[in-house]
């Protein structure tokens, strides 16, 4: 047995070789290039809570609230500034309680935030009445 391949064998091997490619270019769709997404913008969790706070301090709790509440739930979900100023808003616009509620949430984040405590002891109280 010739260990040699003889040139009719190698033009054989690369007519399969190269009708295998073919079979694989029919078979496999092209994929169409597709654009990358567009990146949503970051929010700025602690930009919105200072809007918030001036919106509260202007006499507009709605507006502060509706600044916050959206990110609540995502980016500020472990922000306890952005509660607390929520929870403040709420209180304002005598929803007590979810103000108890989010207030809680914020001290359970930062327990340590001392005025915190206050103004929830301060919404609970007033929400007994």
């Amino acid at each position: 047995e010739d260990a040699e391949l003889s040139v009719e064998e190698l033009k054989s091997a690369a007519d399969v070789v190269v009708a295998q490619q073919e079979i694989i270019r029919e078979i496999e769709p092209e994929v169409p290039e597709l654009p990358e997404p567009e990146a949503e913008p970051a929010v700025d969790i602690d930009a919105l809570v200072e809007q918030a706070t001036a919106s509260i301090k202007d006499g507009n709790p709605k507006e502060a609230l509706a600044l916050l509440k959206p990110h609540l739930k995502t980016i500020g979900a472990q922000h306890a500034a952005a509660w607390r100023i929520a929870g403040g808003a709420m209180a304002r616009l005598d929803l007590d309680n979810h103000a108890i509620a989010a207030m809680t949430h914020a001290q359970n984040l930062e327990p340590s935030h001392a005025p915190g405590w206050f103004n929830l002891g301060s919404v609970q109280q007033r929400s007994d009445l």
